[in-house]
């Protein structure tokens, strides 16, 4: 088959995926296994992309992984990439190996990090730090002789009644001081939930982040949507990547192209590399 029938087929496919509807979207993962079981990776890729446009969990890694069988290692890195991000540690495993492979060694080392938990990892983690030191860390300097330093002023007696900390005075200070760990997990959350209801939407980001960590996932899309409706680009970017990681791939990327064009620069870095 020429490379043309080839791409007239594969065509074909995914105008035949488009009107499957079947009950339960984890049937197109089944039968795209299926066909990668059968040495068929290219008729198994549209079944694959329907599955990730229905927010199948795990259907982007398979996605990378066919890809990658075909040597598509652009489309796979992609894939593999937008997996880790969702907190897939095999996802980014993958992503490391690829990353590895092409000789981007930072990337390497980032996505090994974030894939500790998947065996071989910590040791594909060392080597990549050993390539790192070895190719790129320029030969030490010597050090000059230090200089003396001066004897340090006494500094003034604290104020026994003075207060620990002020009040920040921007919603960016605010934010600063949160995220600082200079304040307890509650104190941070009731901090920030402060200037949150005075109607300061920029603070979003970091108190859902805050509300995550706690478990309070819905609480932090809750805020995080009112704060994009209120016109905060950051806070639809944080969004997407909540999508993300519950697997709706399709929504977080229209909430970070929204993003993008409200101006959020981190929107429009994730959209270069995923979009």
């Amino acid at each position: 088959m020429t490379t043309t029938d080839t791409g007239s087929a594969l065509a074909d496919l995914r105008a035949a995926v488009t009107r499957l509807h079947p009950e339960d979207p984890a049937e197109l993962v089944a039968v795209a296994d299926d066909l990668c079981a059968l040495g068929s990776a290219a008729a198994a890729v549209p079944f694959y992309e329907a599955a990730v446009e229905a927010g199948v969990p795990g259907a982007v890694y398979r996605l990378g992984v066919a890809h990658y069988d075909l040597e598509d290692h652009e489309s796979a890195f992609r894939c593999f990439e937008l997996a880790g991000l969702a907190g897939d540690e095999y996802g980014a495993f993958m992503a490391a190996q690829v990353a590895h492979e092409r000789g981007d060694l930072h990337a390497a080392r980032r996505w090994y990090e974030h894939a500790q938990g998947v065996d071989g990892a910590p040791d594909r983690l060392a080597r990549v730090l050993d390539d790192l030191e070895t190719h790129h860390s320029p030969e030490p300097e010597p050090e000059p002789e230090p200089e003396p330093e001066p004897e340090p002023e006494p500094e003034p007696a604290a104020d026994p009644g003075a207060e620990p900390w002020s009040e920040p005075e921007s919603w960016e200070d605010a934010v600063v001081h949160a995220r600082s760990g200079a304040l307890g997990h509650d104190a941070a959350v009731d901090l920030l939930e402060s200037w949150a209801s005075g109607g300061e939407a920029r603070v979003a980001p970091a108190l859902a982040d805050l509300y995550v960590v706690s478990g309070r996932t819905l609480d932090a899309e809750d805020l995080l949507e009112q704060a994009a409706l209120a016109g905060d680009a950051a806070s639809g970017t944080s969004l997407g990547i909540l999508r993300l990681r519950a697997g709706r791939v399709p929504e977080a990327m229209e909430l970070w192209r929204v993003a993008a064009q409200g101006g959020d620069p981190q929107a429009v870095e994730l959209l270069e590399r995923f979009g």
